[in-house]
């Protein structure tokens, strides 16, 4: 394991200096009047849903709409898993808890990373879907999609994901196309008192948290926390190890003020450092024509958000919030070193126009700087941006017929740097035709804008990858000169948005007090997809690593082909017994058409499964279980080889099974198994030149003290 140096001793130790100086010094002592904690377990409004509220749709949510809303009543294809659904399926990282949500296709590429996706298309760097933290769009520009190391929250302070499988582009902006993720962390005063956990496995080899929550005065919240984490490394398909392990260390803190009056506030933030190991697979100039070789990276990553929101109450009618934040990061991989640093300013108003009409609307602006520095084969142009972005939106909400019929229609105009205006507007009703009945249906907009790699990377390449037809002659070399090839692929800063249409119907309903069902169908419409050109340029030969070669070039383009993408998803939830509750999903989907290259295939199993089995034996004896089910994927291009070949991933089915033991109010005791049908398994290709690895079976315990 390696240990944390100097440079990230000093710099946590500074954090937390500077956030116990910002505490009054009356408020730092245990007895003094202004400061007073109180046991998680006493604060009886934010306890943990139980196994009856579970199968309620009277949860609160907010994704879909941009306000506060019953679940029942939401025309969107959206998923909640709670706090309780967290605890009790044992998952230590944040992707793996998003296998809940059905429609959702989680894969584990590395030790580190993984591919999720919504209805098709997955890949390590998904940038069709996006996802928030409290507001906070996690969105990674260079790739697309995000880097799930660095946003493994404590899953103890997760409130609430709310998934939203489907365009969600008229309120949260482009690349929110194939659906969204909200991650809610819990308020600080869900979180009083004091929380210790460690733990040990077999894969999960050591980890363990610390949080402390407390009040100064009668309506300051706040909450401190550290976590660290040290995961295994996965096994190398074909046998050995990947030599992919990382550790992590994250500490943070969040305030909540919550007067009496009409205003609310809440300051957070979060400093991160991670340490990635990754082998790669990388073609070398010399000799020409030399086999893939593997080489090992290991990277640094440094990151720190801070979180700024407000909300002020002019009347039950009428709310205004504003949310300010920034984000920086230094990361460091294979092939390069990024500094980026990120500051975002949203503003929105909810108000009632009529009894029976409400508007919300806002408008938000975002500016973002790079910096690359790259290894000698790849290159961004230019390499240091700054990126802006404008946007704006309305949306309207009209109940004609009272609580009964909901019409929603609104569009979000923004303005960005790679293809200047774009429009996203939707329409969306539901109609409540029973009570526990509800039917909805939408058809909405979406585009998702090209990534930096897209619109600047040049990288040079030796072997020709299986994404167009190759040049004349090929294999190289090529008359009249005997040099051996290059493939220079090349980003295009010209691109178009990709656009989506979707036309989306659904059904919710609660039929008897202890069982809910959810369904919904979906037929998605691609056009302009962003893919690599049809065919190689050649140029002037260039010289590297002492030997000339014949450079071809590549480069990314919009095709001007349609893709179609149709489907099905279910969800349901049944508590048979008031001690015991039964919930699943099951999503399918068929590509009709497919424009994108063929070298990536479908990219996404067209079945996917999950129940899950929560049981209290005793008032303190919990035993819960989990059965994931991935179907195959077929012609999957394979990271390993360049994507000169292809590979099928096949099915995959998971069993975990864990029993949690309180034997007091303040202790519990949990031991997990985990991946238990297989002793490894492969659950996608590696993506970006990794290796191809494979899932082991795995054993942790873990034992906590909270009071």
């Amino acid at each position: 394991m390696r240990k944390f140096g100097t440079v990230e001793i000093v710099a946590a130790a500074l954090f937390w200096s500077a956030l116990w100086l910002a505490v009054p010094p009356s408020a730092r002592s245990f007895d003094g009047s202004a400061f007073s904690v109180s046991g998680s377990n006493d604060v009886s409004d934010y306890a943990e849903l139980s196994l009856e509220e579970l199968t309620s749709l009277q949860i609160q949510v907010t994704s879909a709409t941009r306000r506060s809303e019953h679940l029942a009543d939401v025309p969107a294809a959206l998923f909640v898993i709670t706090d309780t659904d967290i605890r009790r399926t044992g998952h230590k990282h944040l992707p793996e808890v998003l296998r809940l949500a059905p429609g959702l296709h989680v894969a584990r590429v590395g030790s580190s990373a993984w591919g999720v996706s919504a209805r098709g298309f997955n890949d390590r760097f998904n940038s069709r879907m996006l996802v928030l933290m409290d507001g906070r769009s996690l969105y990674e520009p260079t790739f697309g999609g995000e880097y799930w190391d660095s946003i493994d929250y404590p899953l103890e302070d997760l409130g609430r994901i709310e998934v939203i499988r489907g365009p969600g582009g008229a309120l949260w902006g482009a690349n929110a196309v194939n659906g969204i993720i909200s991650i809610n962390t819990k308020s600080a005063k869900e979180t009083q008192g004091v929380s210790l956990s460690i733990g040990n496995g077999t894969e999960e080899r050591r980890f363990g948290g610390l949080r402390y929550g407390g009040v100064i005065g009668s309506d300051l919240y706040y909450r401190v926390y550290t976590m660290y984490q040290d995961t295994d490394s996965l096994r190398r398909l074909g046998g050995g190890d990947n030599q992919d392990d990382w550790q992590a260390l994250r500490t943070g803190f969040r305030m909540d003020w919550e007067p009496a009056g009409s205003d609310s506030a809440t300051v957070s933030g979060d400093f991160y450092y991670g340490r990635l190991s990754t082998e790669n697979m990388f073609v070398t100039a010399t000799p020409p024509g030399s086999p893939p070789t593997a080489w090992r990276a290991t990277g640094p990553d440094h990151q720190f958000n801070i979180n700024l929101r407000w909300e002020h109450e002019f009347s039950s009618k009428s709310i205004l919030n504003a949310q300010l934040w920034y984000a920086g990061m230094n990361r460091e991989t294979s092939i390069d070193f990024v500094e980026r640093q990120t500051v975002n300013l949203d503003v929105d108003h909810n108000f009632s126009l009529l009894d029976s009409l409400d508007l919300t609307y806002g408008a938000s602006v975002r500016v973002t700087h790079d910096e690359f520095n790259m290894d000698p084969t790849n290159a961004f142009i230019p390499n240091s941006a700054t990126d802006d972005l404008y946007t704006g939106f309305a949306q309207f909400t009209w109940k004609p017929l009272g609580e009964d019929l909901l019409l929603i229609a609104g569009t979000k105009l923004e303005r960005n740097d790679y293809t200047g205006f774009e429009y996203q507007p939707n329409a969306r009703a539901s109609w409540t035709v029973a009570e526990g009945h509800t039917l909805w249906g939408a058809v909405s907009r979406a585009v998702r804008t090209p990534t930096r790699v897209e619109s600047g990377l040049s990288a040079l390449q030796f072997t020709a990858p299986n994404l167009a037809a190759p040049p004349p002659g090929y294999p190289c070399p090529d008359p009249p000169n005997s040099n051996p090839c290059a493939f220079i692929m090349q980003g295009n800063p010209d691109l178009e948005a990709k656009n989506l249409i979707a036309y989306e119907i659904g059904y919710r309903a609660q039929p008897v007090s202890n069982a809910t069902l959810d369904v919904t169908a979906f037929w998605n419409h691609y056009d302009d997809s962003i893919v690599l050109g049809s065919s190689y340029t050649s140029g002037p030969p260039v010289v590297y690593d002492g030997t000339t070669f014949q450079p071809y070039y590549l480069s990314t383009a919009n095709s001007k082909a349609s893709s179609d993408v149709f489907g099905a998803e279910a969800s349901a939830r049944w508590n048979i017994l008031p001690t015991w509750s039964l919930a699943g999903g099951y999503s399918y989907i068929n590509f009709k058409k497919l424009d994108v290259v063929t070298f990536l295939g479908d990219r996404t199993p067209r079945h996917i499964f999950n129940v899950r089995s929560y049981l209290d034996v005793t008032k303190d004896l919990e035993l819960n279980a989990a059965f994931y089910f991935n179907g195959k994927i077929k012609g999957l291009g394979d990271s390993a080889t360049n994507y000169t070949t292809t590979i099928d991933i096949p099915v995959n089915a998971r069993v975990d099974v864990g029993a949690t033991w309180r034997p007091t109010k303040e202790l519990e005791i949990s031991v997990w198994g985990q991946n238990l049908a297989y002793d490894h398994r492969q659950e996608y290709t590696g993506g970006y030149s990794y290796l191809n690895a494979e899932v082991q079976r795995g054993v942790y315990g873990q034992i906590a003290w909270r009071q």
